[in-house]
């Protein structure tokens, strides 16, 4: 199964979905799981990109990527071009 973490959209959004903490214990306790974090999602809560790669998950830079993702975490609702790419 794979999970997807998109960038926030909304605008002044800065929280993120999922932190690197919850990745490795997800990770760890769930086999044949991988996460996809879109590159810059923990940005706006001062997480970079390199807290997930060392906590396990693939990072893709296109958010379409994670949108495709068996199940996708937001804060926020999905706008309509994200809809389109559920």
């Amino acid at each position: 199964m794979r999970i997807g973490v998109p960038k926030e959209t909304t605008e002044g959004e800065r929280r993120v979905a999922m932190v690197p903490d919850v990745v490795t214990r997800l990770l760890s306790s769930t086999d044949g799981l991988e996460i996809l974090v879109q590159r810059g999602a923990g940005a706006g809560a001062l997480i970079p990109d390199s807290a997930y790669e060392e906590a396990g998950a693939t990072m893709v830079d296109d958010g379409a990527q994670a949108l495709r993702a068996d199940v996708v975490v937001k804060v926020a609702a999905p706008n309509a071009e994200e809809t389109g790419q559920l």
